[in-house]
């Protein structure tokens, strides 16, 4: 028995996501600021200055990355997508809120690297944002009339939940080391750029029968 549903435009949803992602990794890099120049600057003061700035560069790189991740994914997944229910709907709202609130994780990481706490924060809004394309992508998967005959493609979602999930673990060692050592929290992250290599050759591979 076909579910009834109540058809909104999966337009609108794309074009507000597009547009929160892109003012999100706008905002990103309004947090590399250099200290005020003043006439007596030495050319020791500016590299000092610029070594100070390092953190929030790399704070900025990884945010700028995982929301371009995101972002792509986003995009690959409504390829497939005919209609939008409100659960849906909902569900992408949620993710629009925690891709909106990634620029004051990345601020607070870039300016206090060196607390748990705030290495903390961050990785818990990355952890937030995988968990709730996992749960967008199963919401997908369950109701194949949502999307193109004959349902959510299950090479995609592989490769989708396998990045998910490793962003989830990433998440999970990048607190570990922060525990013993704030500063280099955030360097878990670049495993993925490995990470999601893999997760497109898993979405690459052909489809068998279940």
């Amino acid at each position: 028995m076909t579910r009834e549903i109540e058809v909104l435009s999966k337009n609108r949803v794309e074009a507000l996501t597009d547009g929160i992602y892109a003012v999100a990794m706008t905002l990103l890099v309004l947090e590399l600021k250099l200290p005020e120049a003043h006439g007596n600057a030495t050319p020791e003061a500016f590299a000092q200055a610029l070594l100070h700035l390092i953190p929030k560069l790399v704070a900025w790189i990884l945010s700028f990355a995982i929301l371009a991740i995101f972002w792509f994914a986003h995009h690959r997944t409504y390829d497939h997508v005919l209609h939008v229910d409100r659960k849906l709907l909902r569900i992408n709202m949620l993710s629009m809120l925690f891709a909106s609130l990634l620029p004051f994780s990345t601020a607070m990481v870039g300016d206090y690297n060196n607390l748990f706490l705030a290495q903390a924060f961050y990785a818990a809004n990355m952890s937030v944002l995988a968990l709730l394309a996992i749960w967008q992508l199963s919401h997908l998967v369950k109701h194949p009339e949502l999307c193109e005959a004959p349902g959510f493609p299950r090479g995609v979602a592989r490769g989708a939940r396998f990045r998910c999930w490793s962003l989830v673990a990433t998440t999970v060692l990048a607190m570990s080391i922060a525990y013993f050592e704030p500063r280099y929290g955030t360097m878990a992250f670049m495993l993925m750029i490995i990470l999601g290599r893999i997760g497109r050759r898993l979405e690459a591979q052909p489809e068998t029968n279940p």
